[in-house]
């Protein structure tokens, strides 16, 4: 036969434990499993990023392709070339993570820039905006130190993404061969603070280092000022030949092939992830070029951060499913302990409640076998039989509630507690009359519960109040749709709890010797107004002993 869960509960050997013992044993595995979980949530997270990063690149190559057949819309094909290289270091310079870019001529397949660092001037002598400007390098190697610190503030602040660092030049010197020579600057450090109400964030520059590199001989030069015109500017361009993005531009330029648009998209571990195109641009005058760009995003802060949120989340969720397991586990196994606790205490009790009426009927019969008085002899049967019905009354108390306890359903019907409680007080009526008992009911009540249960109830609460109540006393029964009360004019006020007098074989009597009662009613009344879903109550006050059943 198949045991159900309490029966294998109460046969289950469980040692008495803490809540922090409990607690202990349930955090450990919940841990171990949050640290499983939080390990395959960060792993599926950067291999959703990573995928994500590649579109993005993806869509910013196709808007740079768009841009760049623009330049030449703009200004008719005018000085082309030198536009696009512009607007490649453009790009490569206020990224903010690193790109790289190589423009070959597709005719004879030579390179016309690499964006590397380089210094980079851009003059407009025009008289319209829509006139091309001219453009000027400047080898870095003329910049000496400062750009050797320049690198070293570049790789500092690099991995900052509210940051940036640049050098510019406020005046340079042309030369008739297409370069320039700087003059005075300066490297600076700007930063973006936090956006504020307006959606617009704070851009605060902070000059890092100045110089001047004016050469002596300035014959045959001209002399340019930064800002003279709109779009004069000279400054630092690139990115740095040993960034990622130049090596992953190098090491994959010859596995893309030849169509229009090829790339390739890889990962570097948890560092970040990579993304190289080439395409081919062709203008409307039929020239064509191949375009190679090459994308990095160092993805190792985001991930930082999402890895510190999801394991900080799973591990708080663990915590939270640790706590409640130890919480359910550590009130199942005090119930238990609490069933033992009842059930030993139970036995002890019936124990001590049989063995004095045994004690009687003992005595009873020695005292029958040593006498002839007949008289006597049925004084001694009387006092047999009186105590084994006062036994048989409580075997059979614990009985009823043995079956209580074990019931799980019940058959809810309509029952009228006022016929109920006036059939059970006629058959008092004697006892009633005997003890001068007035016994009073008012109100009416109908309600839905197990018909045989509730006149147990009923049977037993009508019972104690009759044992219970003093010659001469009254017993008022109140009924409504809420409830249903019994107040009698106790005997003595006991020293017993409410909490206690639930509990069996307690009496409220302070003598165990009085044989009024089991002092199981109350617990078989408790037992079946819970399985009901009925709230029990007890109130003494004044000499007056209530028990009210909420519905």
């Amino acid at each position: 036969m198949k045991q159900t869960k309490r029966e294998k509960l109460l046969k289950k050997k469980i040692k008495r434990r803490s809540y922090g013992g409990v607690l202990v044993s349930k955090l450990i595995p919940c841990l171990v499993i949050g640290g499983i979980v939080s390990a395959v949530a960060c792993f599926v997270t950067y291999k959703l990023i990573a995928p994500i990063v590649h579109e993005t690149n993806l869509s910013q190559q196709y808007f740079l392709e768009n841009n760049l057949v623009s330049e030449y819309d703009n200004y008719n094909g005018e000085n082309y070339e030198q536009r696009v290289i512009d607007y490649l270091y453009a790009l490569s310079n206020s990224n903010t993570y690193q790109s790289a870019y190589e423009l070959f001529d597709a005719e004879n397949n030579e390179r016309i820039m690499r964006s590397e660092f380089i210094g980079w001037a851009c003059v407009h002598t025009g008289k319209t905006k829509t006139q091309s400007p001219d453009y000027y390098t400047c080898d870095t190697s003329l910049m000496g130190e400062a750009f050797e610190h320049f690198e070293k503030y570049y790789d500092d602040y690099f991995e900052d993404v509210d940051s940036y660092v640049s050098m510019g030049f406020e005046d340079f010197y042309i030369k008739d061969d297409g370069t320039f020579l700087p003059g005075k600057g300066e490297i600076s450090l700007t930063t973006f603070s936090e956006p504020g109400l307006t959606g617009n964030s704070e851009e605060n520059t902070e000059t890092l280092e100045s110089f001047d590199f004016t050469p002596a001989d300035t014959s045959g030069m001209t002399h340019i000022t930064s800002g003279e015109s709109v779009r004069t500017y000279a400054n630092v361009r690139g990115e740095p030949n040993d960034s990622i993005a130049m090596k992953m531009l190098d090491q994959h330029r010859a596995y893309l092939d030849s169509s229009s648009h090829s790339s390739v998209h890889s990962e570097l571990g948890f560092a970040g992830s990579y993304s190289v195109f080439r395409t081919k641009l062709t203008l409307p005058n039929g020239k064509n070029y191949y375009l190679y760009s090459s994308y990095y995003v160092d993805e190792s802060g985001f991930c930082k951060t999402a890895f510190a949120v999801i394991c900080g989340f799973v591990m708080f969720i663990s915590l939270v499913i640790a706590f409640l397991k130890a919480y359910s586990t550590y009130t199942k196994e005090q119930a238990h302990f609490a069933m033992e606790d009842y059930r030993r205490d139970m036995t002890n009790t019936m124990a001590h409640d049989l063995k004095t009426p045994l004690m009687a009927i003992s005595g009873a019969a020695e005292n029958m076998k040593n006498t002839c008085d007949e008289e006597k002899r049925l004084h001694y049967a009387d006092m047999i039989l009186s105590n084994v019905d006062y036994m048989n009354g409580i075997i059979g108390s614990v009985l009823e509630l043995a079956k209580v306890e074990q019931l799980t359903r019940t058959k809810k019907e309509p029952v009228d507690l006022r016929a109920l409680t006036e059939q059970t007080a006629k058959m008092y009526e004697d006892v009633l009359a005997e003890k001068e008992i007035h016994l009073n009911i008012d109100g009416s009540a109908t309600v839905k519960a197990d018909s045989s249960l509730m006149k147990q109830a009923v049977g037993n609460l009508v019972s104690n109040a009759v044992k219970y109540t003093i010659d001469g006393g009254s017993i008022d029964i109140k009924l409504s749709d809420k409830s249903l009360a019994i107040t009698n004019d106790s005997r003595e006020v006991t020293n017993k709890t409410p909490e206690q007098l639930w509990q069996p074989f307690i009496k409220g009597d302070n003598s165990r010797s009085e044989k009024l009662g089991s002092g199981l009613g109350l617990s078989i009344v408790k037992n079946i107004c819970e399985l009901q879903g009925f709230e029990p109550q007890i109130e003494m006050k004044d000499k007056k002993f209530t028990i009210m059943i909420k519905f």
